[in-house]
């Protein structure tokens, strides 16, 4: 692989953040749960990013303490847009999960990464990974569900939510 390009003035911040993200899997910073690193586009000149592999892209797993996902990890990807950090970015998972805050795309809708709701543009990646841990670990069906059934689900049979969630990540979470 080649060596990623200096940054610039301009993106100096993103450069800083995400090298401290990358140091999250030596020494683990969150409030709770784990963020491990593995790759991003920023590790390729831009001409020569991988087909299919998309821009401003971060890659890791989490590792979340919820009784439902503490054995297994979950792979993630942060798509930061062109004008990060003044938008919030989008955060997807790779590891399909049953969750009332996560989409039929498998993206997280929490209302600190929505741009018209409460983003604090000052907010650093780690910020943006407590964030998600947190939305993962605590479901707010009530706040942002994007997926109502499942919502529905989580307010009125537990167990039976419980059971779906812990089933469905057994099937596709990662180990840790």
């Amino acid at each position: 692989m080649a060596e990623a390009a200096a940054p610039s003035p301009l993106n100096k911040k993103l450069w800083t953040e995400l090298s401290k993200v990358k140091l999250l899997n030596e020494d683990s910073n969150l409030k709770q749960g784990k963020f491990f690193y593995e790759n991003s586009s920023f590790e390729y000149p831009q001409d020569e990013l991988p087909e299919n592999y998309a821009q401003n892209v971060i890659v890791g797993r989490l590792w979340l303490t919820s009784n439902i996902y503490k054995n297994h990890a979950l792979k993630i990807e942060i798509h930061l847009p062109p004008g990060y950090p003044m938008k919030p970015p989008e955060v997807v998972l790779v590891t399909p999960i049953y969750h009332p805050n996560v989409d039929e795309k498998n993206r997280i809708c929490d209302h600190r990464l929505n741009a018209s709701e409460s983003w604090n543009n000052k907010s650093t990646l780690i910020d943006v990974l407590e964030i998600i841990v947190d939305a993962l670990d605590n479901p707010k069906p009530e706040n942002m569900p994007t997926n109502t059934d499942v919502a529905k689900e989580f307010m009125q049979n537990r167990a039976e939510y419980e059971r779906k969630a812990t089933a469905m990540i057994q099937k596709n979470g990662l180990p840790r």
